[in-house]
């Protein structure tokens, strides 16, 4: 009985961690000027504080009966670096985060294309040696989404397979460096380049890219339905 209540003492003090997906980490790049949206998951009800180096006061959201919470940040012009604290149960704190452009790449094989040759199926683009010895832009930060099929919707985006030579990606934000941008999308690299040049501003690019697939399956059945 004694080990009984024990036990039962320790689960009713444990908490579930709050969580964050993985979009939402260190070297992320937020919209400039604008509420930016942030969110994640913790126990039911419980309560996050969220402190913003660039702002004077916290933000206090509240997770609902289903653990999941967002809070929106105003941010500024265009810079950085800047930071944020999280704090539940447990503290997440996020650093080298940029207020610019942000956008995202989605399509078939011609969005997919990396830079550099993969395999027969990718062979890179024209003076890709050049192209990729010149790709250090510590204020372009690259996050790719795996390629990973699934019948139901998921939660957060996952690393995925080796599919057509491409690199397994981290899912993490990364400066664009030659290493960082080897595999990335070469159209979607471009476009953060000359966004990043003629505005002069940091961009964030993020590539949900596969070659080969149709845009139904990136669609939920539900609005597909409602479609019909």
């Amino acid at each position: 009985m004694r080990s009984l209540l024990a036990l039962l003492l320790v689960v009713s003090t444990l908490h579930a961690e709050i969580s964050l997906p993985k979009v939402i980490g260190s070297g992320m790049v937020l919209q400039r000027e604008s509420n930016a949206a942030i969110w994640g998951a913790a126990d039911p009800r419980e309560a996050v504080t969220i402190t913003c180096s660039w702002l004077k006061k916290t933000i206090n959201v509240k997770a609902g009966a289903d653990g999941k919470w967002l809070a929106k940040l105003k941010t500024g012009q265009a810079g950085g670096p800047h930071s944020i604290t999280l704090t539940a149960s447990n503290t997440i704190e996020l650093e080298d985060i940029l207020f610019g452009e942000v956008w995202l790449d989605s399509g078939q094989s011609n969005m997919e294309m990396p830079i550099a040759p993969v395999s027969s199926a990718y062979t890179g683009i024209n003076n890709w040696e050049s192209e990729l010895a010149a790709a250090n832009h510590p204020q372009i930060r690259l996050f790719q989404v795996g390629n990973i099929a699934s019948k139901e919707p998921q939660k957060d985006v996952q690393p995925g397979v080796l599919i057509y030579g491409v690199k397994i990606p981290p899912c993490k934000w990364q400066n664009c460096t030659p290493e960082t941008v080897r595999h990335f999308s070469s159209t979607a690299y471009f476009f953060a380049r000359k966004l990043h040049k003629e505005l002069g501003v940091p961009v964030g690019i993020i590539d949900a890219s596969w070659g080969g697939t149709a845009i139904e399956p990136w669609i939920g059945k539900k609005h597909l339905t409602q479609a019909g």
